[in-house]
């Protein structure tokens, strides 16, 4: 019974590595987008990638039940902006 419980927990966290992982990949592919594709197109793609770490923050936030885990959010946005910014050539 122990060993079940302990894999179906394993078996979670697993998914939600995963999930997480998912985020931060469709977070950089995104940005990564908004550098080379026109202006109109590339405002769209750096908002889409904002909410991929608001996302990404508040589901962090769920998992491990830690409120401090919502300053991921913030941190992401300006990384994702930094980046955007350094080959767009604005930096």
């Amino acid at each position: 019974m122990s060993f079940e419980k302990d894999l179906d927990s394993r078996q979670q966290r697993l998914k939600w590595h995963m999930q997480l992982l998912g985020l931060h990949i469709a977070g950089l592919i995104a940005v990564l987008l908004a550098v080379f594709l026109p202006q109109p197109v590339s405002g769209v793609l750096l908002a889409v990638s904002f909410g991929v770490a608001a996302l990404h923050g508040r589901f962090l936030r769920r998992i491990t039940g830690n409120p401090a885990h919502i300053w991921i959010i913030p941190g992401e946005i300006i990384l994702f902006g930094l980046i955007y910014a350094y080959y767009r050539g604005l930096i």
